[in-house]
């Protein structure tokens, strides 16, 4: 039963996140979305949208990200998208499964995200989970029953949206047999303004070599404290 794990509480996950400028993180484009199955996987904006309106609760993967990582869908990233939902917790509970790597985690019929939680979980095993992340890999915190807290959008900004096989490069000189009628991954590239533009009523923010900035209405951006956020 979830109500039967040990965590943390909120306030000590919190204070962890702190000490290292950490925002927690479920981004865009993630294998670990919000969709069911490939045939309905929602796309940038849409995947977004649905935890920012609270209807992913069952479960999402997350990262922690700090000022100094890496972004987007190569290789050598700390997160596996740019843009994303940073989450706060409602309870201890809401903590399900961390790892300073990938967790195994999987998505059920109903499209929440699940793991095996342990049945306990320290603060100092939570702390390795960041410490212990290799370079240029994630880790993956599951989280359920979160609080959406604001947009994260840091360079190059890239996006996954669905589109034609056409949409993609070169594939303007496909026929249309060939292109056929299945929604595919395009990958985009965005700003920091065309990112407010998609969710105007979220506070928006980005990480620089100074720390966590909030970006203003012209997208100027001014250095936040931690708990300006969580």
């Amino acid at each position: 039963m979830t109500n039967s794990l040990i965590r943390p509480t909120v306030g000590e996950v919190y204070q962890l996140l702190q000490g290292v400028s950490g925002l927690l993180v479920h981004f865009s484009g993630a294998p670990k979305g919000a969709g069911k199955t490939d045939a309905e996987r929602l796309w940038f904006p849409d995947d977004l949208q649905k935890v920012l309106d609270g209807k992913a609760q069952g479960g999402l993967s997350a990262s922690v990200v700090m000022p100094g990582d890496r972004f987007g869908q190569h290789y050598a990233s700390n997160a596996v998208g740019c843009v994303g939902v940073i989450l706060g917790l409602h309870s201890p509970q809401s903590l399900r499964c961390a790892d300073a790597a990938d967790c195994g985690s999987w998505t059920d019929q109903t499209g929440s995200r699940m793991c095996d939680a342990p049945a306990s979980l320290s603060i100092q095993e939570l702390a390795l989970t960041i410490s212990n992340r290799r370079q240029g890999c994630y880790n993956e915190w599951v989280i359920a029953d979160y609080i959406p807290l604001g947009i994260l959008a840091m360079p190059p900004f890239e996006v996954r949206t669905g589109g034609s096989p056409s949409d993609l490069p070169g594939g303007g000189d496909l026929s249309p047999e060939l292109a056929g009628d299945s929604p595919v991954e395009v990958p985009k590239f965005l700003d920091l303004a065309s990112v407010r533009r998609v969710f105007p009523s979220q506070p928006l923010y980005t990480m620089t070599g100074e720390g966590i900035a909030l970006v203003g209405p012209d997208d100027s951006t001014s250095i936040i404290l931690h708990d300006q956020i969580y």
